[in-house]
């Protein structure tokens, strides 16, 4: 099993509705008829807001949740206009793959 992290900056989002947390997996699980689905959400000490994605193949998963999240504003946020997004194979290290022209990974500390 593998994992998608949506990294967001709340100071960057046009509305920082903390709702945001639940709303990108119920949105993501729908439309994906439950392939890609809710694994929890975190803060770190900037107050930067990851959520989790739990998924089979991070891989292929990952072009999916990006044209979601293309297609769909999230509490009147797009938020590919400000979202890191990684993937993991079940590490807390995520390799990121969007911004494309983003390189190198993150790590979730105390995360898995």
């Amino acid at each position: 099993m593998g994992h998608i992290a949506i990294k967001l900056d709340p100071s960057k989002l046009a509305n920082p509705d903390a709702d945001i947390r639940y709303r990108i997996p119920d949105l993501v699980a729908d439309h994906t008829d439950n392939r890609v689905a809710d694994d929890g959400y975190d803060y770190d000490d900037e107050n930067i807001m990851t959520v989790f994605l739990r998924c089979p193949a991070p891989t292929d998963d990952v072009k999916k949740v990006l044209n979601i999240l293309r297609e769909h504003q999230v509490c009147d946020n797009s938020l590919l206009d400000t979202a890191v997004i990684g993937i993991s194979e079940g590490s807390a290290t995520f390799r990121i793959v969007y911004p494309p022209e983003q390189n190198g990974t993150f790590v979730v500390e105390d995360w898995v």
